[in-house]
């Protein structure tokens, strides 16, 4: 019974981890953020060395739709939809016109939240 138990904790805690990196951007569903510099470039796909296709300029307003390794898929005020890296999300406002914070994804920031 105890292996049982054990097993089923480690799957679980297993899952958790999966769905928090697939999901993970913050507590909001699809939070609103605003471009604090000149501009923030957005890619065709989540890397560098994908093209940069839109320029996000300062104050406009961007949703953020998911996170993947390194960067958030995000829509512009327009509908544009794009890739940013982390470094450029660092570089954004939250509603409330505080600088955002990036919590890490997957265990570690799991165990944040319950701390």
């Amino acid at each position: 019974m105890h292996l049982l138990l054990q097993f089923f904790k480690s799957s679980l805690l297993t899952a958790i981890c999966l769905l928090s990196m697939a999901f993970s951007v913050s507590a909001e569903s699809n939070p609103k953020v605003q471009v604090a510099t000149a501009f923030i470039n957005m890619h065709t796909g989540p890397s560098a060395e994908q093209p940069i296709f839109y320029v996000a300029e300062q104050g406009e307003w961007i949703t953020v739709e998911s996170r993947r390794t390194g960067y958030f898929k995000i829509i512009s005020s327009d509908g544009t939809a794009g890739w940013i890296s982390f470094a450029d999300m660092a570089n954004t406002l939250d509603v409330d016109g505080n600088k955002v914070v990036i919590t890490p994804a997957g265990l570690a920031g799991i165990l944040a939240k319950f701390g």
